[in-house]
Formats: C-alpha cells, sequence, structure tokens
C-alpha cells in the first residue's frame, strides 16, 4: 500500500468517524480535507483512487453530508473555514465521480466545483479545473 492509499483510506475513515459527532464542531472534517489536499496534488491520482474505491467514497460522503446536515457553520480556532464551508471544500473531493451540475453543497459560499477549484487554486497551488473540464464532458470521470 503506498503513501497516497494509506493518506486516502485515513481520509475516508475520518470522513466517516462524522457519523459519531452530529451537532457539534469537529477537526476531523478539516484534518480530511488536508489530507485531500495533500493528495490532490497529484489529481490522476486522487482520480485512481476514488475509481478504485467508489463505494467507500460514497459512504464517506454520505457521512459528511449527514454531518453538515446537523452542523453549524462554526469557526473552530485555528481553522481558516468554518464548518460548512470545510464540509463543501472536503466533499467536492468526494464527489469528483459526479457532473458538474450535480455537485452537492453545504454552505451559501460556494455554488460550483469551479468555485472550490478556485480557491484551492489561491489557498493550497492545486489547479483542479482540469478535472471539472473533464466530468463536464461525460457522465462521470470514474467508470463505476
Amino acid at each position: 500500500m503506498n503513501k497516497f492509499t494509506r493518506k486516502f483510506a485515513q481520509a475516508l475513515d475520518m470522513c466517516n468517524s462524522l457519523e459519531n459527532v452530529k451537532s457539534s464542531p469537529s477537526s476531523l472534517v478539516y484534518e480530511a480535507l488536508t489530507i485531500f489536499c495533500e493528495i490532490g496534488q497529484e489529481p490522476l491520482m486522487l482520480m485512481q483512487l476514488i475509481s478504485d474505491r467508489l463505494p467507500e467514497v460514497k459512504r464517506a460522503f454520505s457521512a459528511l453530508r449527514h454531518y453538515a446536515a446537523s452542523a453549524d457553520n462554526w469557526k473552530i480556532q485555528g481553522f481558516p473555514f468554518g464548518v460548512k464551508d470545510q464540509a463543501s471544500i472536503l466533499g467536492f473531493f468526494l464527489q469528483l465521480d459526479r457532473h458538474p451540475n450535480e455537485f452537492e453543497f453545504f454552505s451559501g459560499n460556494f455554488k460550483t466545483p469551479e468555485d472550490i477549484a478556485k480557491l484551492l487554486k489561491e489557498w493550497k497551488g492545486i489547479d483542479m479545473n482540469i478535472l471539472i473540464r473533464k466530468l463536464g464532458t461525460q457522465d462521470s470521470l470514474v467508470e463505476v
């Protein structure tokens, strides 16, 4: 198991752990987001990991969705975004198997995948636009 595969599994576990912390602030969202940003430096690797573990990714997104529905946009000291904003950014990574028009967001600060891609480019230097363009030209970038 390579470094990215281990980290990817760790981030999915963090997302799934959100089922146990509904309705309260948690650093798990930001910690998982940090890992996805690291893996996102290699977009093709990220897409391969999503493809290889799609059922687990969908489960992690479901846990994130339930957590975000119970959360407020709390600011946790030391983290640059509110919890719902963090969930929207993390959700972006977990939805890279979908067409861009089907993405779900958990705060009003993001309306499109392009909004998050712009933020990721400015914040972490990650260019996700090529993946978004690919997603927009086919039903799914990930074969199920």
